[in-house]
């Protein structure tokens, strides 16, 4: 299972969400997963190769 860190945007935090789905895409393509953050309790949009938020880019 892959491990996603991302900083929440709201709390500042640093927050780790395990991708239990498990569908890491590798192939140079930039793929965002949708996480209800554990910290905020929000939605965040977070690449899941660099743990980049969509609000960052």
């Amino acid at each position: 299972m892959p491990l996603i860190l991302f900083r929440c945007p709201v709390k500042a935090l640093k927050v780790q969400w395990v991708d239990c789905e498990g569908q890491r895409q590798d192939d140079g393509a930039t793929l965002y997963k949708v996480i209800v953050c554990p910290a905020c309790a929000r939605l965040h949009f977070v690449n899941q190769s660099t743990g980049e938020l969509l609000e960052e880019s």
